[in-house]
């Protein structure tokens, strides 16, 4: 069992990008294991700070913002989303 699940990564893992961003592409690198919802969130709770969650979400911001996605409906969704996740944490986090 690990340690209580910081609010922020119940947070992160609200957010369609960040769960994208940590079940496949850090599972795909091996920064995570490959597991279960519940275990990619345990995973990011023990290995990342939080500051790198908040770089995570600027990362996939500015993604979203590329020109061609940024014409995309669900890349402008996308994207409020994170400046949302962004803006609420970055003031306390960096």
């Amino acid at each position: 069992m690990t340690n209580e699940i910081r609010p922020i990564v119940k947070a992160a893992f609200e957010v369609r990008e960040l769960v994208f961003q940590f079940a496949e592409n850090d599972v795909f690198d091996g920064l995570l294991p490959d597991g279960t919802r519940e275990e990619i969130i345990e995973a990011v709770n023990d290995k990342f700070d939080d500051l790198h969650i908040v770089g995570a979400a600027r990362d996939r911001l500015a993604i979203a913002m590329e020109e061609y996605n940024g014409k995309d409906p669900q890349w402008q969704w996308d994207a409020n989303e994170l400046r949302r996740f962004i803006g609420f944490w970055a003031g306390t986090k960096g």
